[in-house]
């Protein structure tokens, strides 16, 4: 799998060929010096140039037209195949991203997304609503903001399962 440190050693490659080229390539390489400043800014790089690799690449096409523009853009030969490399990576990664999901991966993203929401809802009835509540009533107040927090999730299901039989076609029998 293609991960940050794949997609930085790339553009390290284009960084060096383009400056080893010369002056005619010093600004190509300050861009991919700007990208590569960039990604290592980053929180979660990871995630970053998932976003980045989607954008670029939504299909197949938009990989080959920007190849295409690179090839006729630099006759250099070295120069092309650095840059068709670090494309390549983030092409991978896009077909990877923009693939459809199965239904076990669905269910585990989606009970993933619902256990920080558990999470979250926890530290926040901790952090506010026991805040000001005297002692003696903690544990009540604790638990209705947990009731509230669980009648939410459910109507939360409820919407996502109605949205799920929604989508698909009706049977020709009905």
């Amino acid at each position: 799998m293609v991960d940050h440190k794949d997609i930085e050693l790339a553009q390290i490659k284009v960084i060096k060929t383009a400056l080893r080229k010369g002056k005619r390539y010093d600004n190509l390489a300050k861009n991919y010096g700007e990208y590569l400043k960039k990604l290592r800014a980053e929180k979660n790089p990871n995630d970053y140039i998932k976003t980045v690799a989607i954008k670029m690449f939504p299909s197949e096409e938009a990989y080959n037209l920007r190849l295409e523009n690179y090839r006729s853009r630099y006759a250099d030969k070295d120069l092309c195949a650095s840059l068709e490399e670090l494309y390549e990576l983030y092409y991978h990664i896009a077909k990877e991203e923009n693939r459809e999901r199965s239904d076990e991966e669905i269910e585990q993203m989606l009970r993933a997304i619902l256990d920080d929401i558990i999470e979250d809802a926890n530290k926040n009835i901790k952090k506010v609503f026991l805040a000001g509540v005297a002692p003696e009533f903690r544990q009540e107040a604790y638990i209705i903001g947990l009731k509230l927090t669980l009648d939410r999730l459910a109507q939360e299901l409820e919407f996502a399962q109605k949205d799920d039989c929604s989508s698909k076609p009706a049977s020709p029998e009905q």
